[in-house]
């Protein structure tokens, strides 16, 4: 179903962004309206290589217009925005409110290799081809 995204590069994504350690979810309660640092939300790991993120910034700003938009519907897919049966109306949305700040927005995810991952999987695509390796 993907047709201007090669799935191998959201395989490339979900490796990048699990290698540079995961973002842990904020608890809102516990700072209470305070200003997070970067280690509140996990962004500091000791073993993460600092140039993943602009890696995987670089990765999708290099990308087409048309493979962001799909990237960003196969996000929402495995996200459980939509189902599989609904990839046409996702990609249609995902058109419709795409902009330059595509990288960003997904990079901000603390899960996104997770839905890339289940989006790869609803679409019927094999992870092991897309080289999905933990």
């Amino acid at each position: 179903m993907l047709q201007d995204l090669n799935p191998q590069l959201a395989g490339y994504i979900v490796v990048r962004m699990r290698a540079s350690g995961e973002v842990e979810e904020l608890d809102q309660d516990a700072h209470q309206g305070a200003i997070p640092t970067a280690e509140d939300v996990g962004l500091v790991d000791e073993h993460a290589h600092p140039h993943d993120h602009q890696d995987v910034n670089a990765a999708i700003d290099q990308l087409s217009i048309e493979a962001q938009q799909e990237l960003v519907a196969l996000t929402w897919l495995g996200r459980g925005d939509y189902s599989a049966q609904e990839w046409t109306q996702a990609l249609k949305d995902a058109r419709e409110r795409w902009n330059k700040r595509t990288a960003a927005y997904l990079t901000g995810m603390s899960l996104l290799p997770d839905y890339l991952e289940e989006g790869l999987s609803a679409l019927d695509y094999d992870l092991e081809a897309v080289e999905l390796r933990r």
